[in-house]
């Protein structure tokens, strides 16, 4: 049995930023943010926090239903390529 398959079923809201050069991800609950320089890579961190804030291996982050929302920043610097 998947013991953390309902973390991966719930819906997990991510607002992302764009500021020097970096993209910065965070769910309202997390304290700290997810950063790289692509905008998977902040994804895919914002992921792993919330894998270590429930205990479970970070392994499973990329299986978590994430969703993100840009800001204004984030948009332009992906419309810049």
């Amino acid at each position: 049995m998947d013991s953390w398959k309902y973390l991966k079923l719930t819906p997990i809201g991510l607002h992302v930023s764009w500021s020097d050069g970096y993209f910065s991800a965070t769910a309202a609950y997390l304290g700290e943010a997810g950063f790289g320089k692509t905008l998977a890579e902040a994804i895919n961190g914002a992921g792993e926090m919330v894998c270590r804030l429930f205990g479970a291996p970070v392994q499973i982050a990329r299986e978590l239903n994430l969703s993100a929302e840009l800001d204004r920043s984030a948009i332009i610097r992906v419309q810049a390529g």
